[in-house]
């Protein structure tokens, strides 16, 4: 029994030492600097960035350059009380941490950033230009109780922020301050706002609700959004203009969708209409005998020109703000792809490109690799400006094997080489086929 407890207790004294092991090798720094008068920063092994010492931050970048795709997450230790223009933009950021000592952050403080959500202590007064532009993954914000003013830009780029309430404390919203807050679908203006800029929501075009608690009337036609495709009501009567104390709520104008399927069969359900500032998503399992479907063409009804001015979704959805709106025709769009044995070693793949009806793609990708070792495919990038017949030869093959055979039609902006080779596990392929070499 003696030796059943000692054994238990060397376990548990080993479990320890492995944990007490992996939070020192978790903390062990990476570098260290200062990024103020009496403040340093020091990166530690695990992705972390911690701010510490008194007073403002200085201006600007302060991680040397190689450490810069490190911090996942941001400690800012109380004592601190300015961040400056420019302190994180690192896209790696994931985190921040922010202590009520402070009471400003300026302009474009954590641009480009990738948190999800921030909590803004109420001890901020100031927050400059630009603080959360291309912040792509922000959802959630608090804005603090102390704020006064709202300023330009603010939200540039932030796509999946939809809701954002504006504290009682605020008294001025600045021109253009939503600017390309393509996100936002719904905006709570708080009841201390005593004046609203022009063009507020410019470029933040799926605005379709504001509650305005305050006591200040505004002209819609004067925030920037589009009022020939989304009209405004408020109590189910159409208004130009957001009184006080109401709630507008905006719909977009309708569009018609028909298809022409040549011949195509199609699972899932495809949708007829849609609203301006939707994002609609038409089916991705599309067949063809004989061919590979690789998305949607969509043809203007007013300009129908048999394949020219003819624009491609690449990934089946179409976002009616920016890649097009008005009554549509959605065509499916095929190619067909051949595999011919070429000589002992190797064997040539032939894709015919000339009935996509679209110039927008110019790009095929072919990976391979031998049936059962998916990790070691090889990758085959071949750019065309005419839409032919595109021939590459596969390599290295050896006879009676198997190949896994996997395609991709793009544009060469999306992919390049290297890309696709660090991402082979997540780009989403056309189809495949299966080789034996004989």
């Amino acid at each position: 029994m003696k030796k059943y407890h000692f054994t238990v207790l060397l376990i548990a004294f080993c479990i320890q030492m492995i944990l007490s092991c992996q939070d020192s090798l978790a903390a062990t720094e990476v570098a260290a600097g200062s990024c103020g008068d009496n403040i340093t920063w020091k990166l530690t092994k695990d992705g972390v960035l911690r701010i510490s010492g008194e007073g403002e931050m200085k201006q600007g970048e302060f991680l040397p350059e190689p450490y810069e795709g490190i911090p996942k997450k941001v400690v800012i230790d109380p004592g601190i009380t300015s961040i400056k223009f420019r302190s994180f933009p690192y896209d790696s950021i994931k985190e921040i941490s922010i202590p009520d000592s402070v009471v400003s952050i300026e302009s474009g403080a954590f641009q480009n950033c990738r948190i999800e959500k921030i909590m803004i202590p109420d001890s901020v007064e100031m927050i400059g230009e630009n603080a959360f532009e291309g912040c792509s993954e922000l959802k959630e914000i608090h804005l603090p109780g102390k704020l006064k003013v709202i300023r330009g830009r603010i939200f540039s780029g932030c796509v999946n922020l939809r809701n954002l309430v504006i504290p009682d404390s605020v008294e001025k919203i600045e021109p253009l301050a939503f600017y390309h807050a393509y996100g936002l679908t719904k905006v709570t203006i708080g009841k201390g706002v005593k004046e609203i800029g022009n063009n507020i929501f410019l470029e933040a075009d799926r605005v379709r609700e504001i509650n305005n608690l305050s006591a200040v009337s505004f002209d819609i036609t004067q925030t920037g959004t589009k009022t020939d495709q989304v009209s405004w009501f408020v109590n189910g009567v159409r208004t130009k203009s957001i009184l006080p104390f109401s709630v507008a709520l905006g719909r977009g104008r309708k569009y018609k969708l028909s298809y022409q399927l040549n011949g195509a069969k199609v699972r899932g359900k495809l949708p007829k209409s849609y609203r301006y500032g939707d994002i609609v998503e038409f089916p991705r399992k599309v067949t063809k005998k004989g061919y590979i479907f690789s998305g949607w063409n969509i043809i203007s009804k007013k300009k129908y020109l048999a394949g020219k001015r003819c624009m491609g979704l690449e990934d089946c959805k179409l976002d009616s703000l920016y890649d097009t709106h008005g009554d549509r025709i959605m065509i499916p769009r095929f190619y067909k792809v051949k595999i011919k044995r070429k000589n002992r070693s190797s064997a040539l793949v032939t894709v015919d490109l000339s009935e996509l009806g679209t110039s927008y793609f110019g790009t095929i990708l072919v990976c391979y690799s031998e049936a059962g070792k998916d990790k070691k495919y090889k990758v085959i990038y071949r750019e065309e400006d005419k839409h032919k017949k595109v021939k590459i030869v596969m390599k290295n093959l050896k006879k009676g094997k198997k190949y896994q055979v996997k395609f991709l039609l793009t544009d060469s902006s999306r992919y390049d080489m290297d890309g696709v080779k660090k991402a082979i596990e997540v780009v989403k392929f056309d189809g495949r086929k299966v080789y034996r070499h004989r």
